[in-house]
């Protein structure tokens, strides 16, 4: 075997969430059909919460896709949050 020769590139496995991700997307409809029938009351006021009456656009719902969205907007690496030591502050931070 060559010392200098470059190693094999190791194929970057999938987390477990991404892995499975269309079963959670599938859990989670089965969730939601099941709640709208077995609580038809709460479905109906969620229903009710628009911006204006007859405007179609459900407050809710907004929220959520905002949600969603706005951690991509910010390209924000759960990873590295994750990995980073709780408390931890850096002396050279102004905010410290």
């Amino acid at each position: 075997m060559n010392p200098a020769a470059p190693a094999a590139p190791v194929a970057k496995r999938l987390n477990f969430f991404e892995r499975y991700l269309s079963l959670w997307v599938l859990a989670c409809m089965v969730v939601g059909v099941a709640l709208g029938k077995l609580l038809p009351e709460a479905t109906a006021a969620l229903s009710k919460l628009e911006f204006g009456r007859g405007s179609q656009v459900n407050i809710p719902i907004a929220i959520l896709i905002w949600l969603m969205i706005f951690p991509m907007m910010l390209k924000v690496d759960f990873g590295s949050l994750a990995a980073s030591p709780a408390g931890r502050r850096d002396s050279s931070s102004p905010c410290s």
